[in-house]
């Protein structure tokens, strides 16, 4: 390998090794330039979308600062900050294309952001796109391994598991969610960065039958699992067994008065 390599240095005839050598990463500098040609073209037809859906919430820096903003109690997504509360991968890591597309399918109820259904596979994808070139984060960090598709164990549900759920509700999440899941005013006011935000955020109201992540029986465990990013619901992947989690999930599903499926 030296002595190919100082032969083709020398200025010698190159062999047919090197030559190899050079035309593969010339292949993979081509194929580099068109996939990053083909992102732009999604990031630029994604603003056009996000133009037309999302920018009198977001604003047109995405920074949340639209015109409908101000009459908002729990304030729009600064997506310039690189911060999501609902995904499958872990605490504080950025979420996959998957979750973005999955809340702006589905919206994230009870709240002012709807679901964006009858758009378009494609512009949800371009709108993805466009909305990962609005923090630096996207650029200095990847979305780590994603959470597989929880299986909902058989005693989900059951009387003993939401008994015992109960008690870990009982130790760990009745100071923000109440009794039974009733809380009333209780909020918690976001002013990390301003001491003077009006930006607020509220612990899940079960009554509402329904989280923000969704009504699922996964979205109730993956919100326990991971937690909730930029707000005071943490993860419980390592403080709580896997077991106790779901057993944590059957009691919630009980104050939602829902099965388990």
């Amino acid at each position: 390998m030296k002595d190919k390599l100082d032969n083709f240095v020398s200025g010698s005839r190159p062999s047919a090794f090197v030559i190899f050598i050079i035309m593969i990463m010339l292949s993979i500098m081509i194929v580099s330039s068109k996939s990053a040609q083909a992102e732009d073209r999604h990031a630029a037809n994604g603003k056009l979308v996000y133009d037309k859906y999302c920018v009198g919430c977001h604003g047109v820096k995405g920074d949340g600062k639209g015109a409908a903003a101000v009459n908002l109690l729990i304030k729009p997504r600064d997506l310039t900050q690189g911060l999501f509360k609902f995904k499958s991968t872990l605490a504080g890591s950025l979420p996959t294309d998957d979750d973005l597309k999955n809340s702006i399918t589905n919206g994230l109820s009870p709240s002012s952001m709807p679901s964006f259904k009858f758009v378009p596979e494609d512009e949800k994808d371009d709108l993805v796109a466009y909305i990962k070139t609005l923090s630096p984060k996207w650029n200095i960090k990847t979305a780590t391994k994603e959470f597989l598709k929880p299986t909902i164990p058989d005693f989900v549900g059951t009387k003993a598991s939401i008994a015992t759920g109960k008690k870990i509700y009982e130790e760990r999440c009745v100071f923000c969610h109440g009794q039974d899941g009733v809380r009333d005013n209780v909020k918690f006011h976001l002013s990390w960065n301003d001491e003077n935000s009006t930006d607020y955020t509220r612990p899940a109201d079960f009554r509402y039958k329904t989280i923000k992540r969704g009504a699922r029986v996964e979205d109730i465990y993956l919100s326990i699992t991971i937690g909730v990013d930029g707000t005071p619901m943490p993860s419980f992947n390592e403080t709580l067994s896997e077991n106790d989690r779901w057993n944590l999930t059957s009691y919630v599903l009980s104050v939602m008065g829902k099965e388990r499926r």
